[in-house]
């Protein structure tokens, strides 16, 4: 799963690839989203890790709740946690008239 606002790779465990584990304040200070990608359906959903770091706390890697997360769409635990900027991936684009 890669980053696109930087090229970096997040796997399942957490472990931002060559880097310390990330923690939840990494991803809510640079004002990502998680994203979960299934292995079963192929959906890719984006979720707000604010609700999940209120639960767990900030300073919490992401590799402690990983196993328990599941997803979204059928259910599968056959997930691989990334990390999304909708702002970056909107850059870019041609704007909306106003």
């Amino acid at each position: 799963m890669q980053d696109f606002s930087t090229g970096l790779s997040l796997h399942k465990r957490g472990v931002l690839c060559g880097f310390d584990p990330m923690k939840f304040r990494d991803v809510l200070n640079s004002d990502h989203l998680l994203l979960v990608a299934c292995h079963d359906c192929g959906g890719k959903t984006p979720l707000d890790p604010a609700p999940i770091a209120l639960l767990v706390g900030v300073q919490a890697d992401i590799a402690e709740v990983s196993p328990d997360l599941h997803c979204p769409v059928c259910g599968s635990a056959d997930i691989t946690l990334g990390v999304h900027s909708p702002v970056a991936s909107r850059e870019g684009l041609p704007q909306l008239a106003k």
